[in-house]
């Protein structure tokens, strides 16, 4: 859509006669005027055909007379075919409430960068809910495919990111989704019961010379969220043999393979323990191949196992389960840890940079001491 007339009039009654014209004339599909504040914004159509939505991203551009400046807003759209194809049925409620969350993050490039505390607050629940909700969401598959992933960034002081892929037919500004080929064509219309379209796309060309909108910055994102990339504590390398696991050498760096994983959570049993946990090779072999290895990376695991021995006592504990077991960690025992790393991580962080790496213990000491100061 283009503005035949150059810039708008800033002019409010003129300004309003002006879209009033055009608005008639069925050059604009949707306008709105607000002339107690002086606001006039438009929306405009994205061109090209519907090639098999379901939800797309769209941006809405309005022009404020009073400090004469383009204003952004973005939202999520969702298409009929959308519930027709069985994508929202088999996402669930919970899952599709964080996939737009996500969304809805987005930039330009199509990678969202929120926090899980801003995914969290979005979702109205506990960063440990919305913990367990995010992982079930990359590991849920849509016609045997991932919708979204979670990607390492190394420009970003190596903190990862989400890309919503293709396939999730998720578009954002009017871009191209992948076609699923079994969506038709009737179901293309947007729920919607004035049948409205208010999509406004990137592409769309005006007379007015617009400056290029970033749309990452319209966010207030946090991006010292846990992701696989964080560094963990020190372990040490001294570790103890595992009895009935049978391996001495264990390198807690490599937990790429199920048994990996089982013979490092053994080693850190008997560390914490001092006996033998014996495991079910048969049934945990296949809890850690489906329920973490699909879920967490490496890192995260190493990390969550570590923690659960640390904290086990202290947090989780209880008549019927005084110990860990893997079937726990393999179900709600990792979101729980997880969490907990994460904000020991965040604490370690805060400590460091407001004591120069000192604890409040040592510093007083140095002050009774005279010997130094904060």
């Amino acid at each position: 859509m283009a503005l035949s007339s150059g810039f708008p009039p800033t002019d409010c009654l003129t300004l309003q006669k002006h879209y009033t014209e055009k608005l008639n004339s069925k050059l604009y599909p949707l306008a709105a005027y607000s002339g107690r504040w002086g606001h006039f914004s438009f929306i405009a159509e994205g061109g090209g055909k519907m090639t098999g939505k379901m939800i797309s991203i769209a941006m809405e551009r309005s022009f404020d007379v009073i400090d004469k400046k383009w204003d952004n807003d973005i939202y999520v759209k969702m298409y009929r075919s959308a519930v027709t194809s069985g994508l929202i049925a088999k996402l669930g409620p919970e899952r599709w409430t964080v996939l737009c969350i996500i969304a809805s993050y987005m930039d330009e490039q199509g990678n969202c960068f929120p926090s899980q505390s801003a995914i969290a607050k979005g979702f109205g629940c506990t960063r440990q809910t919305a913990l367990r909700w995010i992982n079930s969401l990359l590991a849920f598959r849509w016609n045997n495919r991932p919708v979204i992933e979670r990607v390492k960034n190394r420009r970003r002081n190596g903190l990862s990111y989400y890309t919503i892929l293709p396939l999730s037919q998720l578009a954002i500004f009017n871009g191209e989704v992948e076609p699923t080929g079994d969506v038709q064509s009737h179901d293309f219309k947007e729920l919607d019961v004035k049948d409205l379209d208010v999509t406004m796309s990137k592409s769309t060309t005006s007379d007015v010379k617009e400056p290029d909108v970033t749309m990452s910055k319209v966010f207030d994102t946090n991006y010292n969220h846990y992701n696989k990339n964080h560094s963990n504590k020190n372990h040490s390398n001294q570790i103890a043999k595992a009895g009935t696991v049978g391996n001495t050498d264990i390198d807690p760096t490599d937990l790429t393979h199920p048994k990996k994983i089982i013979e490092y959570f053994c080693e850190k049993y008997r560390q914490r323990y001092t006996v033998n946990y014996n495991p079910n090779w048969k049934r945990d072999v296949g809890l850690v191949k489906n329920k973490l290895m699909t879920v967490y990376e490496p890192v995260q695991i190493r990390s969550i196992i570590d923690t659960v021995f640390a904290e086990y006592d202290t947090r989780w504990k209880k008549d019927t389960y005084p110990r860990p077991s893997i079937g726990q960690l393999a179900t709600w025992l990792s979101n729980e840890a997880l969490a907990v790393a994460e904000e020991e991580q965040r604490t370690d962080f805060t400590q460091v940079k407001r004591h120069g790496g000192y604890s409040v213990e040592a510093i007083m000491a140095r002050l009774e001491r005279g010997s130094g100061k904060e």
